[in-house]
């Protein structure tokens, strides 16, 4: 009696390292509108998770999920309605993953910064004299994407009148 046998390879990928948290924002991210953002983490051991934090409001919920490969992972969510403060904001999402039977840890953080369009704001217009014969109007605002234009106008007995175009304007001094 004669046996053969074959076997296939196996690669084994060892990490002392663990794997960076992912975050993921649903949604435009416009001022008014509510966003959810995710930061989730691969779950190589189900039955011992990762830990997920971050320094949005505490007390999300961390949820696993199986995913289609037959993977696990673990995620917390939070949903925002957004403003102009939260624009230039820094999201920063850590996990921490038991090792060692919980005896020790492996820690890793991804951070986003959000960018949030917003309409005008701080809208002001300013009179200044120039010391001759010209008086000069500037009107500024802060704006997401920045204002391309400003749209002077005249007030009149027939009603609002165009007169220029851009962030300022003169006048001869009467």
């Amino acid at each position: 009696m004669r046996a053969t046998a074959s076997c296939d390879p196996v690669h084994l990928t060892v990490r002392d390292s663990a794997w960076s948290p992912r975050i993921e924002i649903s949604g435009d991210v416009k001022e008014k509108d509510s966003v959810t953002i995710t930061c989730s983490a691969l779950t190589p051991c189900p039955h011992s998770p990762p830990e997920l934090t971050w320094n949005l409001q505490q007390g999300s919920r961390r949820q696993i999920e199986k995913n289609t490969d037959g993977t696990f992972t673990t995620k917390i969510q939070q949903t925002i309605t957004l403003s102009d403060t939260h624009d230039g904001s820094n999201i920063i999402c850590s996990v921490r993953y038991p090792v060692d039977g919980g005896k020790h840890d492996k820690a890793a953080k991804t951070d986003v910064t959000l960018s949030v369009s917003y309409a005008p704001k701080n809208t002001s217009a300013a009179i200044s004299p120039s010391g001759d014969s010209w008086v000069y109007l500037n009107c500024s605002s802060r704006a997401k994407p920045p204002i391309s234009c400003f749209t002077w106008f005249r007030k009149s007995k027939h009603g609002a009148m165009k007169v220029a175009e851009g962030d300022e304007v003169r006048f001869l001094e009467f």
